[in-house]
């Protein structure tokens, strides 16, 4: 009996030593995955970007919600008479908070399934492209002819944004209504219990329908051009400056297209500004800047966003390049 429960308690010691091993193992290789890797160098990439360009999103969100001066020198000299230097970082805690995990879950997305679909095409090319029945025949989906790397941005973009919603919320509300919030979590409880729980999602429908064009455009003009650049130069890796310019200008770009599109969910988002009633919706959001400014409204602030997009779109890519080169990440289709 005494030699029964002796085995016994040596079997249970050697199934736990072999499930810790396990779940050790199991970190270890989780760490050390391409998946894992791509992670922390977005969310690299995203803190870094964010933290270098905050003078100017601050200038830029204030411009577009339409509080202080509507001119960027004239902002930026009002945040400095009244909070000094530090006032051009307001938020940017919040903001670094948001983008790390924004960026980080938005590019994992993005090579995962820009990878599976490159995959995808190779299988397709070779079996053919799915069928759909219409009317009773089998027609082939052109699904050939689906750029990987806009499909993949758009997907991307949409499920980090929903992920990480709430944050950029927060980081405007600090941006625009300075004074009002003690910390982060006085914020967040000021604003459910005052406006419910939904205003922390104010704003995402029309978040939504512009970053998707946003988001195709923005990856695809970047990695069309980075593609041809390589076979142009005959060059596997970029250097940072040139990788720089490249992001910038996709930054550019996609940003200069869905403007009107940011402007109005700006303002839904930050709501009541300047003795401004809340907007009710997305629409209603539309309605009021084009009644109270016509169409010049639309595109508020669009120096300070094209001053701000280019620089953080480069310096993130730039960056999130650097960050995988280091880490031995390879993650270029072929």
């Amino acid at each position: 009996m005494v030699a029964n429960k002796v085995v016994m308690e040596q079997d249970a010691q050697r199934l736990q030593q072999a499930q810790e091993h396990n779940v050790g193992k199991y970190i270890i290789n989780g760490i050390q995955s391409r998946e894992f890797r791509i992670f922390i160098s977005g969310a690299l990439s995203g803190a870094t970007s964010k933290t270098f360009t905050a003078p100017i999103e601050t200038v830029r969100t204030r411009l577009i919600v339409g509080v202080g001066p509507q001119s960027i020198t004239g902002s930026i000299r009002e945040i400095i008479h009244k909070f000094g230097w530090i006032g051009l970082w307001r938020g940017n805690g919040i903001n670094a908070l948001r983008s790390a995990p924004l960026q980080a879950i938005e590019l994992s997305v993005y090579e995962c399934v820009k990878k599976r679909i490159y995959s995808a095409h190779k299988r397709w090319a070779i079996e053919g492209p799915p069928q759909v029945n219409v009317l009773g025949q089998a027609v082939a989906f052109p699904v050939l002819y689906a750029s990987p790397s806009m499909v993949a941005g758009a997907v991307a973009g949409v499920v980090s944004t929903v992920s990480c919603y709430p944050l950029e919320v927060l980081k405007d509300r600090f941006t625009v209504h300075t004074g009002a919030y003690r910390s982060i979590w006085h914020a967040f409880g000021k604003i459910v219990h005052e406006e419910g729980m939904g205003a922390m999602y104010r704003g995402l429908l029309p978040t939504l329908i512009g970053l998707v064009p946003y988001s195709a455009a923005y990856y695809f003009v970047y990695d069309s051009i980075t593609r041809e650049y390589r076979q142009y130069t005959k060059r596997r890796q970029l250097d940072s400056v040139e990788t720089l310019f490249i992001g910038a200008f996709a930054g550019l770009v996609s940003s200069a297209v869905t403007f009107p599109l940011e402007v109005a969910r700006k303002r839904l988002m930050v709501g009541s500004v300047a003795g401004r009633s809340t907007p009710r919706n997305f629409g209603h959001t539309m309605k009021i800047i084009l009644q109270e400014e016509g169409v010049r409204g639309f595109y508020r602030g669009i120096s300070a966003s094209c001053l701000k997009v280019m620089p953080a779109s480069g310096l993130s890519w730039m960056c999130y390049e650097k960050c995988k080169e280091v880490l031995h990440v390879d993650t270029q289709q072929t």
